[in-house]
């Protein structure tokens, strides 16, 4: 996603991780942890060309290291999750608890909102 802090300044790159049965609350809870003033998606050639993974397998694990990484706190404790691996036709299967290992990640509690 892109972040503004203000209007003016050149849009920053942030990643939000969370569960596929959730969204991520960008308005509300990201804009808030990250003190920007505008939170929205970053176009996904920008993405591909930034992360260097393919669309449809880019994964939390590999970000460029300036990134911020908010993970939903919930995802610590769960056994078995599903990545993309930076590539489309393969994906990682990971405990939730590897996050805690990731230098620079932030668990956000809410992160992920409920689908409706």
């Amino acid at each position: 996603m892109h972040t503004h802090k203000t209007r003016k300044a050149p849009p920053e790159f942030a990643a939000a991780f969370v569960t596929a049965d959730t969204h991520a609350d960008l308005n509300g809870v990201v804009k808030h942890t990250l003190e920007v003033s505008k939170v929205s998606f970053v176009p996904i050639d920008a993405a591909v060309e930034a992360t260097g993974m393919e669309s449809g397998g880019m994964s939390p694990i590999g970000l460029p290291d300036d990134w911020p990484l908010l993970v939903d706190q919930h995802v610590l404790s769960i056994p078995k999750l599903y990545l993309g691996s930076g590539i489309r036709p393969s994906k990682l299967v990971v405990d939730g608890s590897i996050f805690a290992d990731i230098p620079g990640v932030r668990f956000v509690p809410g992160l992920g909102k409920p689908r409706q």
